[in-house]
């Protein structure tokens, strides 16, 4: 097996786009807006993870107690 040949070196284009850094430039009325959005969004981001976690802890729950059932009972249960 033999070694694949070097190709010719070459230099590569510089980025041809240009870079645009935007700061919001804010009076004190929009920072509070802002603000006031940002932990809504928060608040309402939180909910629902913490909806998404009973649920899948519901569901864990319900999977243990249907196991453990079917334990009692004599069954063999694949708790998937």
């Amino acid at each position: 097996m033999s070694l694949r040949p070097i190709s010719t070196p070459f230099v590569v284009a510089p980025p041809s786009g240009a870079r645009i850094r935007t700061r919001l430039r804010i009076d004190g009325v929009d920072e509070v807006v802002l603000r006031e959005v940002g932990d809504h969004l928060g608040r309402l981001a939180g909910r629902d993870l913490a909806s998404r976690s009973r649920l899948v802890r519901a569901r864990g729950l319900r999977i243990v107690d249907r196991v453990a059932c079917q334990r009692l009972s004599g069954l063999n249960a694949d708790p998937r």
